[in-house]
């Protein structure tokens, strides 16, 4: 390493940021910030700003309506746990990549993980040990796959997977992989 630069994160670390970022950007620019619309009139009201009322109570739900705030398309949910996008990213980025790779010749396909005997090795946890245990499960998962495929949390201890952009979706290739994702 030359001197003067840090050492470039890694990898696992990269992507658990910008799943931050996302999760972050995801919340702010949700339709459920207009609840917060009343007291930021108020506010403004109360510092002598009159015409903030009358202003934010006709535009602000005017570019909601109209999608200019917001954009047009689906509302990404994020867990709260693992940071992971929601179970409606994976089939979205299903439908997107069917389309797409059936014009190049490729394809894509869908896992299922399980964390084995799930229910009772979480039970016997802490509601924190169990958080910490799913969140090193999915970056794990989210490591040994490609930047192009998606990995989400589906029920108390699963996750979906949704793989693009593949050569072949046989059971030969989709085994190997449940293999290398069962040794992460």
């Amino acid at each position: 390493m030359r001197q003067g630069h840090a050492p470039r994160p890694s990898t696992s670390a990269r992507r658990r940021a910008q799943r931050q970022r996302s999760a972050i950007r995801a919340q702010l620019l949700a339709p459920q910030i207009l609840a917060y619309l009343p007291a930021v009139t108020l506010a403004g009201y109360w510092i002598g700003e009159q015409t903030a009322l009358p202003v934010l109570a006709r535009v602000v739900p005017g570019l909601f309506a109209f999608g200019g705030l917001f954009g047009t398309g689906p509302m990404i949910r994020i867990d709260g746990v693992t940071g992971l996008a929601s179970r409606e990213t994976a089939v979205a980025a299903l439908e997107t990549a069917l389309p797409v790779a059936a014009a190049q010749s490729r394809t894509a396909a869908a896992l299922t993980a399980m964390i084995d005997h799930a229910e009772n090795a979480l039970a016997e946890l802490a509601h924190a040990g169990r958080n910490a245990v799913l969140t090193v499960v999915a970056d794990r998962l989210v490591g040994a796959l490609r930047d192009a495929d998606t990995v989400t949390r589906s029920g108390a201890a699963g996750f979906a997977i949704a793989l693009t952009d593949l050569r072949r979706a046989d059971h030969e290739a989709l085994t190997t992989i449940a293999r290398r994702l069962q040794a992460r």
